[in-house]
């Protein structure tokens, strides 16, 4: 079970990093994460692990295992956090759980279609990931998550992507898929568009944008995981084809 990600997972392998990033990195366990007082910080790394393991497999919540990861991965060394994903997805997926890490973040998405769908949005420029790790954090906290603002965050990727098509900062994600078409800029299929139309009309309302997600109240986290795969999908298209159309898309 979770156990398993702890004892095989949680800490990068001691054989590829240096003494100084893996003290660095338990020094940070026990006083950010665990507010321990630092004078009782183990001198030797046994009595770290063996406090560690108590925890987890005496006292834990579900859920603790996995804001442990999103801390490693936050405070450990950079060089190696590629490779705990990886391992730790395995695990993840080999026991069967609902969860898989995406951009640091251990988000109840486990397709690997969708998560590199996801992973290929983030990529794009630092204004359309903002958005998105946005809505990544409020689907992926496990005691209180935000659903409507994860739903608002994922279509405002989508606004924001489509303002940098059309060079327009001040307009408005309807008007920009028209304004893209019209101004010929770039071909976007009749189905694909009509079918965005349809979510977009979902999260807008008489008040403009996102203006009827902020009156619902049946958001799931079903609602939020669907909003945030298929607008990283859409961007993702739109990259494509405004590539081919010349366009260079900035945080200008």
């Amino acid at each position: 079970g979770l156990g398993d990600v702890y004892k095989r997972q949680v800490y990068y392998k001691t054989n590829t990093v240096d003494y100084k990033s893996e003290r660095t990195l338990l020094f940070s366990i026990w006083d950010s994460f665990f507010k321990q007082s630092i004078d009782r910080f183990p001198e030797e790394k046994i009595s770290l692990h063996r406090e560690l393991r108590g925890y987890y497999f005496l006292s834990s919540k579900w859920y603790d295992i996995y804001d442990f990861i999103e801390f490693c991965l936050e405070y450990g060394d950079a060089r190696y956090a590629e490779e705990f994903t990886k391992n730790a997805n395995s695990v993840l997926e080999e026991e069967f759980s609902g969860y898989r890490i995406i951009a640091g973040k251990v988000t109840p998405i486990t397709e690997i279609q969708e998560i590199q769908t996801v992973e290929e949005a983030l990529e794009i420029n630092d204004k359309i990931s903002e958005h998105i790790r946005t809505a990544l954090d409020h689907l992926s906290d496990k005691t209180n998550p935000d659903y409507r603002n994860s739903i608002k965050e994922s279509i405002s990727s989508v606004e924001t992507i489509c303002k940098q098509i059309v060079g327009n900062p001040n307009t408005t994600l309807g008007h920009a898929l028209n304004e893209i078409e019209i101004k010929g800029k770039i071909k976007i299929n009749d189905n694909e568009k009509e079918a965005f139309y349809q979510l977009y009309r979902w999260t807008s309302g008489p008040n403009g944008i996102r203006h009827s997600i902020m009156e619902s109240e049946n958001l799931s986290q079903e609602d939020a995981r669907f909003m945030l795969i298929v607008c990283s999908g859409f961007i993702n298209l739109l990259r494509v084809k405004a590539d081919k159309a010349g366009i260079h898309l900035n945080d200008d």
